[in-house]
């Protein structure tokens, strides 16, 4: 386990009599093509009915599994359940898939789970389902949008909303990405008044409506919270919030750059400076986009708090074609930045400003074309590495989303 790489994916094969009970169960165990190791794996299988709106696990049982294949007897002439979850109570460390009867049960009745800890497990299921591009982007975003506002763990809506805005942002198809944006806007905004005034639950569907904005009514509200009207009850734009919706308004254009200046006059604090940095990052117009990229790739005495923030605003998701003259850029300017940087800063400048939102084979034929060339350190040639995969994964996802 120790000395091998890589994280190995176990999904059920199942087969179902006329009469709804199983005629065989195996646990197929699989590895990554470049990591083919199989591992031993302790796992629980849970078998979960629907009962009156509520998926209640009618038993489980234990299962070693070794190998490509491992059937699972005590199945065979079992009833089916609405979900067959491996690895309940999350024993072992892996991917899982499900069977087509449990991902159908689970896109409809995702929340009804009466502990947390198949949602987790369900939720991670679907993430990884959709990164390795087993299912639609599309599908991912319905699910989430579905089953998310009625999730009652806290921990769990705000690490599948920062998922969700990354499958609409790289995995979706361009062609459908303003109505995944529209759909987590629309469910957000429904979340937000319906969460208790002041909970955790709110803000972070707060947080995301913020994000998510883009239609012209739902700007023009993030328009009135900046003046303090029609917030909703127990929301407070100020601080770290106040910018979020500053930038977020910024990004898109919806007001203009003039008033990061006048929000700065107001919060005159190191938090107000960064603020202010990412929102000045974010005017949308290629002659600031130019500016901040000569400050972020030749200015040696950036202070690291403004370099960040700079990089954090630099690219945006409603910016993909403004951003675009900047992935040649990129490749072009790295090792140079790499050079004059220390090792967080320059750590920041390869995992943030990586053209990731240039979803497309000429970023990948770059990044190639870079990694080709002789002379690179060992540490900087791995994050570009890192970033390459990052797109060509979101490839992968684009292409499934668009069969979808």
């Amino acid at each position: 386990w120790l000395e091998t790489a890589q994280v190995n994916t176990l999904r059920p094969t199942v087969s179902i009599a006329p009469d709804g009970t199983y005629s065989s169960v195996e646990v197929i165990q699989e590895a990554p093509a470049e990591y083919p190791t199989l591992r031993p794996h302790r796992i629980g299988i849970g078998l979960y009915d629907l009962v009156d709106g509520v998926l209640t696990r009618r038993d489980r049982l234990e299962a070693d599994v070794a190998g490509p294949s491992t059937p699972i007897p005590a199945l065979a002439g079992v009833k089916a359940p609405d979900v067959l979850l491996l690895n309940d109570d999350d024993l072992t460390y892996t991917k899982l898939r499900l069977d087509e009867r449990s991902l159908s049960t689970v896109v409809d009745h995702l929340s009804a789970f009466d502990s947390a800890l198949p949602r987790a497990l369900v939720w991670a299921a679907a993430w990884d389902m959709v990164r390795d591009a087993e299912m639609a982007a599309r599908d991912y975003v319905k699910l989430a949008t579905s089953a998310l506002p009625k999730e009652r763990d806290i921990n769990l809506v705000t690490t599948t909303l920062r998922q969700l805005t990354t499958v609409i942002a790289q995995y979706t198809d361009p062609a459908w990405t303003a109505t995944g944006w529209s759909m987590l806007a629309e469910t957000a905004r429904r979340a937000m008044a319906e969460a208790e005034p002041g909970s955790g639950f709110q803000l972070a569907w707060v947080r995301t409506f913020i994000s998510a904005a883009r239609s012209s009514a739902d700007l023009a509200l993030l328009n009135n919270w900046l003046s303090d009207v029609d917030v909703p009850q127990g929301v407070a734009i100020a601080g770290e919030l106040r910018w979020q919706l500053v930038q977020a308004l910024v990004a898109t254009g919806a007001i203009e750059p003039s008033v990061i200046e006048l929000e700065r006059a107001v919060d005159q604090t190191a938090a107000g400076d960064i603020g202010a940095a990412t929102a000045t990052a974010l005017i949308p117009s290629l002659s600031s986009k130019e500016a901040v990229w000569n400050e972020i790739t030749t200015d040696p005495d950036v202070i690291n708090s403004r370099n960040r923030a700079l990089i954090l605003g630099f690219q945006h998701p409603a910016q993909v074609e403004l951003t675009a003259p900047f992935m040649p850029k990129f490749f072009a300017d790295v090792a140079n930045v790499w050079k004059i940087r220390d090792s967080e800063p320059g750590q920041d400048f390869l995992v943030l400003a990586y053209p990731i939102y240039q979803v497309s084979p000429e970023t990948v034929a770059a990044a190639q074309a870079w990694l080709s060339e002789e002379g690179h350190p060992a540490p900087l040639r791995r994050l570009v590495a890192e970033g390459n995969d990052r797109v060509m994964r979101a490839l992968k996802a684009r292409a499934r989303d668009a069969s979808a």
